[in-house]
């Protein structure tokens, strides 16, 4: 399959109906011999109406089936190695790196500049900014704690989930939660969401998935797409890098907007590392 289809599916996966996750698995399962079908074909095999498959396009901001059986159709044109016990060294580090750049190329296609810049001078406003994330995106979080801490802005993290919960019910309307979440269906981030919202604080999201409790709630929010390569018939996802991304653009363009503020405040941090082992900022 195609990563712009792979892309598409994987990021509306989360939100989709039971019929239409059937139609989903069923071409990312069955690619080659989907391609070869019609609508009614596919229909029948997914049990559900030809109306359910027109309705899953759709959703994937596509205009029809059409356009859905032309992407299907450039599958052979985005071939991805099935990793294995049996791959070389070579091909693991080629296809892992290649998977990278596919996620990464993806993440772009599908970023809103407009609504990025518009997020960081929400960011930039804000008198503080306070960061939320659990379990692996907690490490994500936890970076971009150390990128802004590097601004004029108020930061603040901690990994604790109730520790998290306090800092929520702490903001307020001039604050700013960035919240990193690869489902945006964590219940235990959603009872921190909406702590957040009894604030009025301001919510930017990194996920993966559209059409979430998590984005619902967001003012802004921008997907982390990732394709996957296969061990053993077992997905791995790459999700890291492009959610990394998307930290350092948003803290790049909050840097630029307004060198007069945020300049100074590089000179103080550096002044203050002087006299360590380390000029790591």
């Amino acid at each position: 399959m195609s990563n712009e289809l792979k892309v598409k599916i994987n990021s509306k996966l989360a939100s989709l109906s039971a019929k239409k996750k059937r139609v989903a698995y069923y071409l990312l399962e069955h690619t080659e011999q989907a391609k070869k079908e019609t609508i009614s074909e596919i229909a029948e095999k997914c049990q559900v109406s030809v109306g359910t498959i027109s309705l899953f396009a759709q959703d994937l901001g596509l205009s029809g089936f059409k356009e859905l059986s032309v992407l299907l159709s450039n599958s052979n044109q985005n071939f991805s190695t099935v990793i294995n016990d049996h791959s070389r060294m070579e091909d693991i580090v080629q296809q892992t790196i290649q998977d990278n750049i596919n996620n990464i190329q993806s993440t772009y296609q599908n970023l809103d500049l407009q609504k990025l810049n518009q997020a960081a001078q929400l960011i930039f406003k804000s008198r503080e900014l306070v960061f939320f994330g659990l379990g692996g995106s907690a490490g994500v979080a936890y970076q971009a704690f150390n990128n802004f801490l590097k601004t004029p802005i108020s930061v603040k993290f901690n990994p604790d989930f109730h520790l998290q919960l306090v800092m929520a019910g702490k903001m307020t309307s001039q604050d700013c939660a960035i919240i990193i979440s690869h489902s945006g269906i964590n219940q235990d981030i959603q009872r921190i969401v909406n702590i957040i919202k009894e604030t009025q604080a301001k919510i930017v999201t990194i996920t993966s998935f559209d059409d979430t409790p998590l984005t619902q709630a967001s003012d802004y929010y921008f997907l982390s797409l990732t394709d996957e390569f296969e061990y053993n018939d077992v997905p791995v996802y790459s999700r890291r890098i492009t959610q990394i991304l998307l930290i350092d653009l948003l803290f790049t363009l909050v840097m630029y907007q307004d060198s007069k503020v945020t300049l100074p405040n590089l000179k103080v941090l550096r002044n203050a590392l002087k006299y360590t082992n380390t000029t790591e900022l």
